[in-house]
């Protein structure tokens, strides 16, 4: 009889713990998609599939209602903004807001940019931006009004410098009126 409730309490613990890693991905980086255009459950399997098929990808949890896709990948993995942004693109899907979060990074330093630019006038126009500031390395979030004409990001601390992303946005076709920069502890 005791025998029995010792096999009982191992199994008991090792479900528990099984539960526990399969909640709590192994400590690598998380990025969080803001994807344009999901609008059924068709859509976000279609999308979902593009996204497995990414070579580094944990696993994936697709938000239908807030159009939100979060990725976590594995701890070593080398999947690039570009290759992101390439996937959402042949799945048919806009990204309009990319954030990356890496396990551990809490104490560090990051800058927000917000910039007036002249020239942001359509979709295409956003994603061309987008594309740009992501082939950059250090963009973790950016945020797009076409309305105001404004673009809001935030960059890790001593990467990037407001000249650099002038030129940067510039080379492309759009004129920077104006760029305001903060340092901000990260979230």
């Amino acid at each position: 009889m005791d025998q029995r409730w010792v096999w009982i309490l191992a199994w008991v613990f090792f479900l528990a713990g099984w539960v526990s890693t399969q909640e709590n991905p192994s400590p690598g980086k998380r990025m969080i998609l803001q994807i344009d255009g999901l609008s059924c459950s068709f859509c976000a399997y279609g999308l979902e599939k593009k996204l497995n098929k990414l070579e580094g990808v944990e696993r994936l949890e697709v938000q239908l209602n807030e159009g939100k896709v979060i990725l976590w990948l594995r701890p070593q993995s080398s999947l690039s903004r570009e290759e992101l942004v390439q996937k959402v693109k042949e799945a048919g899907f806009t990204l309009r807001n990319l954030k990356m979060e890496t396990e551990g990074d809490s104490v560090a330093v990051t800058r927000h940019f917000r910039m007036q630019v002249e020239g942001i006038r359509c979709e295409a126009c956003e994603k061309t931006m987008i594309e740009a500031l992501s082939h950059l390395g250090c963009t973790r979030e950016v945020q797009i009004n076409r309305k105001h004409q404004e673009v809001s990001l935030i960059c890790e601390s001593g990467k990037m410098d407001a000249a650099t992303l002038k030129q940067s946005l510039e080379n492309i076709g759009f004129r920077v009126k104006a760029i305001e920069e903060k340092a901000m502890p990260k979230e």
